[in-house]
This record gives structure tokens, C-alpha cells and sequence, in this order.
């Protein structure tokens, strides 16, 4: 699946990962998601709402939704994610961030994404 490098901002604190990390873009996924990686800059923070996730097996579950940037090269996105802390993985859904740009062009064979905004 393809990733994108992602640097995390909590909008609430100003705190900024120092750490540059790769994300999944998933298409499907309706909302984007992060785990216990970012618990430390989400310590101070408190959640501006709550999702219900449906994963594998019909399992539900509900989730704490912060509201974040996310700073990928010289763009900044403000977003919504999930916080799943034993989620496996990062990954960037549909809602507030992939359908905010033009394009979104996967380079498969280097497990890349490009994001074009106009």
C-alpha cells in the first residue's frame, strides 16, 4: 500500500512530532488514523469528538477524534483523526484530508503517493 511522509501537529498545544513518520493512504478508509506512536503529544489535549470504527469481523468500536495538522513537505493540512492506540498502523483516510486534493497519484512500484492541490 502506498505511504506518505508525515510530520504530526497538535493544533491545541503547538507541539510538533519530532519525528517524521510514514502513513498508509487509504482510500477507503473514511477517516484517518493515528496510535499510541503520538499518546505524548496527545497528553495535554482533549478530544473535540468521537467516531465509531467498524474493522475486520464487524468488530465496533468507539474512538476519541482530535483535530490536528498535518505537515507533509512544505504543506500544512488541518484534519480530524481517530486515535486507535493499538492500531498496527498510520493511515490517512478520505475524510478532511484526501478529499481536499486535486489528485492523488500512487506510485506503485515504489509505494509512493503524490498529492496535487490546486
Amino acid at each position: 500500500m502506498p505511504y506518505i511522509r508525515v510530520v504530526l501537529k497538535n493544533l491545541q498545544t503547538g507541539k510538533i512530532d519530532t519525528v517524521s513518520r510514514d502513513f498508509l493512504v487509504d482510500t477507503g478508509a473514511s477517516i484517518s488514523i493515528i496510535n499510541n506512536k503520538y499518546s505524548e503529544l496527545l497528553k495535554e489535549t482533549e478530544s473535540c469528538d468521537k467516531v465509531e470504527l467498524i474493522f475486520g469481523k464487524g468488530k465496533s468500536q468507539h474512538y476519541d477524534v482530535y483535530k490536528v495538522a498535518l505537515i507533509i513537505k512544505d504543506n500544512v493540512f488541518e484534519t480530524l483523526v481517530a486515535f486507535v492506540p493499538d492500531c498496527p498502523f498510520l493511515l490517512l483516510g478520505h475524510y478532511a484530508f484526501l478529499e481536499r486534493n486535486s489528485y492523488n497519484l500512487f506510485h506503485s512500484s515504489i509505494k509512493q503517493t503524490r498529492l496535487v492541490r490546486n
